[in-house]
């Protein structure tokens, strides 16, 4: 063996299995061409829960944050958009009143309530960024749901 020979790197070993046609847990065997490739991909459906209540419906609200494929029934759009709509009014709610209590009361504020109003303000917004993508997934499997009841669009 020569100096500029490396030891280690003389019986390299790749054992890897490669995709191919007959694979079913293959995504894609040649790779996706273009973006229309990758939303084509098959993927499972989750079915709609009919008979959603209020805790069922707020778990499918962030369990399917970013899946728009899936369907969601009425009682779920109901209950989703119900839990959405209250808790950022609420959210907004404190923070104005908070506003108004530490801008009023001057100096009898105590300073722990002065800092649990700026983690007010810097936590509304986030909460309302978290639950843009949601709501929006929410309202297209809705669609998805309505389409695949009706296909005819009667």
């Amino acid at each position: 063996m020569s100096s500029t020979e490396q030891p280690h790197r003389l019986n390299r070993l790749y054992t890897y299995d490669a995709p191919t046609q007959d694979d079913l847990g293959a995504v894609s065997v040649d790779g996706f061409d273009e973006d229309e490739d990758i939303q084509s991909e098959n993927k499972p459906r989750v079915p709609a829960q009919e008979d959603a209540n209020l805790f069922q419906g707020i778990y499918r609200y962030f369990h399917l944050y970013l899946n728009s494929r899936a369907y969601s029934s009425t009682a779920e759009l109901v209950w989703g958009m119900s839990y959405a709509v209250v808790s950022t009014v609420l959210m907004f709610t404190l923070m104005v009143w908070m506003a108004s209590v530490v801008h009023t009361g001057g100096d009898a504020v105590s300073s722990l309530f002065r800092v649990l109003y700026m983690l007010v303000i810097v936590v509304a917004p986030v909460w309302l960024i978290v639950h843009i993508t949601p709501t929006i997934n929410l309202i297209k499997r809705f669609q998805n749901y309505r389409k695949h009841r009706d296909p005819a669009g009667i």
